[in-house]
């Protein structure tokens, strides 16, 4: 389990969108805003892409999301973005955890979930909680 903020990214949305336009969604998604770059496509299948928040100077993986799209008929599908894994970052003075604990990839990930939300352009599915 994630922290609160990390678990807010995750959501599940119907759309009519195509598989290939839920992955140009994805693209347009990860070079919106001011963290162009930030996020890259890590490994695409039939029914899901992975992607990578990198640091912009050390290029390390920072977060790994995960969008997925499942047939509903009618030419509908669920797509659901889950977050993989994270790097929690912590000062240290002399060896020793000082202050808060932080999600360096937490701002551009929050801004890809809610750009590609909002380009999938649906309410969330029916049952859903307020953050999935």
């Amino acid at each position: 389990m994630g922290s609160p903020a990390v678990d807010a990214l995750e959501f599940a949305v119907e759309t009519a969108l195509s598989p290939g336009e839920i992955r140009a969604a994805g693209k347009q998604a990860a070079t919106a805003g001011r963290f162009d770059g930030a996020i890259r496509e890590n490994l695409v299948t039939a029914g899901s892409v992975s992607y990578a928040v990198v640091h912009p100077e050390s290029l390390a993986t920072l977060m790994t999301m995960v969008v997925s799209w499942h047939e509903l008929g009618a030419e509908r599908r669920r797509v659901t973005l889950i977050v993989r894994g994270h790097v929690v970052v912590r000062g240290r003075l002399l060896g020793v955890p000082v202050g808060r604990a932080s999600v360096p990839a937490l701002e551009p990930a929050a801004q890809f979930a809610s750009t590609l939300r909002g380009l999938l352009g649906e309410s969330r599915m029916p049952g859903s909680s307020s953050n999935r």
